[in-house]
């Protein structure tokens, strides 16, 4: 693949995934699941997501007092020498609050509550491209 077209491709990944978390952040689920592709797999918690139905259902569990910033990091995005899918690995710190209140202003913040391996496979659809798969894996969690 052309360098300069590699490198479209990995911004455009790299987009794909920052954005995809922003939407989880700010509770836009119709934008998240514009990031997913029609056929992707989501690994979330221990439980395999696919379809919107199945992504709106666990997203709809969410408690609404929870207030949680995903912040990604270290991103290597490697493109597939057809252009036709892409392997993005990214560290994710997770800070969550949850004390069961609703916060205006800052919530209290006492660190990271988990720092993942992320992990994804995205692949072209619909004129851009989305995740086809995407599995978090905890490699710290801050204790109790």
């Amino acid at each position: 693949m052309d360098p300069v077209n590699s490198s479209v491709v990995e911004w455009k990944c790299q987009k794909a995934i920052v954005a995809f978390f922003r939407c989880l952040d700010e509770r836009n689920y119709p934008g998240l699941l514009a990031r997913m592709h029609p056929d992707g797999v989501w690994l979330r918690q221990g439980k395999q997501l696919k379809g919107e139905q199945q992504i709106m259902q666990a997203m709809n569990a969410r408690p609404e007092t929870m207030r949680i910033h995903h912040i990604l990091t270290n991103l290597l995005v490697n493109v597939g020498s057809e252009s036709e899918r892409a392997s993005l690995f990214a560290y994710l710190l997770v800070f969550r609050h949850d004390d069961g209140e609703k916060h205006i202003g800052p919530a209290p913040l006492k660190g990271p509550s988990a720092i993942h391996a992320c992990n994804a496979e995205l692949r072209p659809a619909a004129g851009d491209w989305r995740i086809f798969r995407l599995e978090n894996s905890p490699t710290f969690v801050a204790e109790a």
